[in-house]
């Protein structure tokens, strides 16, 4: 649940996701939430290719490649 706890925050709080992009360790550590570096390492490469921006469609699109939304 963790991840899906995450992902919200990341598109619903501005602060969390600014503090995700900056120290995604301590942006976890104030929520009381816990990450496999595997699931760090996915978020944070697929948050990457926003040109500065968060969007979860770098990280969820991805996986639904090929069903249209």
């Amino acid at each position: 649940m963790s991840l899906a706890q995450v992902c919200y925050n990341i598109s619903n709080d501005v602060d969390f996701a600014a503090l995700w992009r900056r120290d995604p360790d301590e942006a976890l550590a104030k929520r009381g939430l816990k990450l496999s570096n595997e699931e760090k390492a996915f978020l944070s490469a697929g948050l990457q290719g926003g040109q500065g921006t968060v969007s979860l469609k770098n990280v969820i699109l991805p996986i639904y490649a090929g069903v249209h939304w």
